[in-house]
């Protein structure tokens, strides 16, 4: 996967003002991964949290609003209101192909959220 490191101005996004923990993927009984009701850690023991985003997108001269999800360490969960600007330190995308159906899948993380 090819992974971008992304300027503080690349990006517009705005907040959702929806926080959830992010959990961790264990591999069940037959075989396959499964959600589990474990919070993430990320490599100093810091909670994982998916701070959702908005943002517009252009596909064939067509502008469109795309939810993302930012995977960012915190304390706590991070206090973030509907609307305000998402900022972020470190964030990053990296992007992948879906084998199944063949679109492109990015998946953005962050070193950590500016409230």
């Amino acid at each position: 996967m090819a992974k971008y490191e992304l300027k503080d101005d690349t990006l517009e996004m705005a907040y959702t003002g929806i926080v959830n923990p992010k959990v961790e993927w264990v591999e069940g009984a037959d075989g396959r991964r499964v959600r589990s009701d474990v919070q993430a850690l990320d490599d100093h023991g810091v909670p994982l949290w998916l701070g959702s985003t908005t943002r517009l997108t252009e596909n064939f001269g067509r502008q469109s609003e795309t939810l993302a999800d930012v995977t960012a360490p915190s304390p706590e969960r991070p206090n973030v209101r509907r609307h305000d600007d998402a900022q972020f330190v470190g964030l990053a995308v990296e992007v992948r192909v879906n084998k199944t159906t063949g679109q492109l899948v990015e998946t953005f993380t962050a070193l950590g959220l500016v409230e």
